[in-house]
């Protein structure tokens, strides 16, 4: 594994001596975000450093991933910062969570429950445990509920029992989290009925 993320590094660092941010601006940011998942994945050398290099290659795909020009790929590579953010090791702890936080709200501005409801869910799961983490917990409810309304759709579009048992397995942990901040919020009526559902 460690050997495979070497190379992929290797080769999309070749990759990007071709396509230039003049040249082919899609093709480079794309390519930039790649890198950066690479850097988030890296086993090896330094953990903080592989985490910075992430984060410079996510803030220059941004240049071009745009939300006007390429929502979705802006989205993709908002939330992928924000994780980048939330796992930083080096700065101020408590700046890199607004950092997290703001990335991954930004995220889902395009990652809506009906446009993209399973990158919605995801988003907001994490962008949730983020602030639970941090003790906001009516922000964190908000975020679970976005969640929760995105794994609805997901299990509405769900035709066959398997597919339907699979979306119920994908999101149980996120409404008992839900309850708990809606509980903490002492929005405990809407506690229970999360819990419920």
């Amino acid at each position: 594994r460690a050997e495979n993320i070497e190379q992929a590094i290797q080769h999309y660092q070749q990759a990007l001596k071709v396509y230039t941010e003049k040249d082919f601006p899609a093709d480079w940011a794309m390519t930039e975000n790649n890198l950066a998942n690479a850097y988030s994945d890296r086993i090896r050398g330094d953990r903080a450093e592989n985490i910075e290099q992430a984060i410079q290659h996510y803030q220059q795909a941004l240049k071009v991933r745009t939300e006007k020009d390429f929502p979705a790929d802006w989205a993709a590579t908002e939330n992928n910062l924000a994780t980048a953010y939330w796992s930083r090791i080096r700065g101020d702890r408590a700046e890199n969570i607004e950092q997290a936080i703001q990335h991954y709200q930004q995220a889902l501005k395009v990652y809506t429950p009906k446009g993209f409801p399973n990158r919605c869910r995801g988003t907001s799961y994490r962008l949730g445990n983020l602030l639970l983490e941090v003790q906001r917990y009516s922000p964190a409810a908000d975020a679970y509920s976005i969640g929760m309304e995105a794994a609805e759709e997901l299990y509405r579009a769900s035709i066959f029992q398997a597919s339907r048992e699979a979306e119920l397995a994908e999101t149980r942990d996120l409404y008992r989290r839900a309850g708990y901040a809606l509980a903490k919020s002492n929005k405990l009526r809407e506690a229970a009925v999360a819990l419920e559902r």
